[in-house]
């Protein structure tokens, strides 16, 4: 989890606009759904392992068949390609 809500959230519990009882609430939250999801049960797992798991012939071909079914292909009718930074196209 990342992204600029720490800071903001630290700055509104310094300025009294959200109290720490809130915060901690939120956390407690979070930290039980992630404790019932299981990712607190094995914390200490073998990083080198995952070569041999993820990295298999099977998941590579897996990854790839989603890769090549999931690309989109697009005709470029009336010279609508590629969009204008302002992501608006012109009439």
């Amino acid at each position: 989890m990342w992204g600029n809500s720490y800071v903001t959230l630290a700055e509104a519990v310094r300025d009294g606009r959200l109290s720490q009882p809130v915060i901690d609430t939120a956390v407690r939250r979070v930290l039980r759904a992630k404790f019932l999801a299981g990712l607190f049960d094995d914390p200490y797992t073998n990083a080198n392992a995952a070569a041999t798991v993820t990295l298999t012939p099977e998941n590579r071909a897996a990854s790839r068949r989603v890769a090549q079914r999931s690309m989109i292909l697009l005709k470029n009718d009336g010279g609508l390609l590629p969009l204008p930074k302002s992501g608006r196209p012109s009439p």
